[in-house]
């Protein structure tokens, strides 16, 4: 666990910066990033992703879309219907499944692993999922 970082998306170039020390260095380890979708709409994911995928690295990216980035719906700061899409552009697959379902998320989280494994690169899966409360509080 590469710890907590200050900034909205901050993860994804600490997981691709240890992607590209496994592969470097020959290991099966494969680094996972979780985020939200409004951290998908940093320009650090947008540059780290077209690196894991150019590079074919050992990462799998994990949105966790409650439909808001902060206080911003989706739809409104996305052009795109969901983020998976986005994945085509990364040349890598990009797959939207329940992330309510813990067997799912699961499944298919270990088929990435495993696919990165093989040096097939990264995979980029959203779990659709909601929230209760606000961002924050205050």
């Amino acid at each position: 666990m590469l710890g907590a970082n200050g900034m909205v998306g901050g993860g994804f170039a600490l997981a691709t910066g240890a992607a590209l020390r496994n592969q470097y260095l020959g290991t099966d380890a494969v680094a996972v990033c979780f985020f939200g979708d409004g951290g998908s709409n940093e320009g650090v994911c947008h540059e780290a992703l077209i690196l894991a995928g150019f590079w074919r690295l050992p990462v799998v990216v994990v949105c966790e879309t409650d439909m808001f980035g902060g206080a911003a719906p989706q739809n409104y700061a996305c052009a795109s219907e969901t983020i998976a899409q986005r994945a085509a552009a990364y040349d890598m697959p990009g797959k939207v499944i329940d992330g309510k379902n813990v067997i799912e998320v699961y499944d298919e989280v270990g088929d990435a692993i495993e696919r990165a494994r093989k040096g097939e690169g990264p995979s980029l899966i959203e779990c659709l999922t909601y929230r209760k409360h606000g961002h924050f509080e205050g």
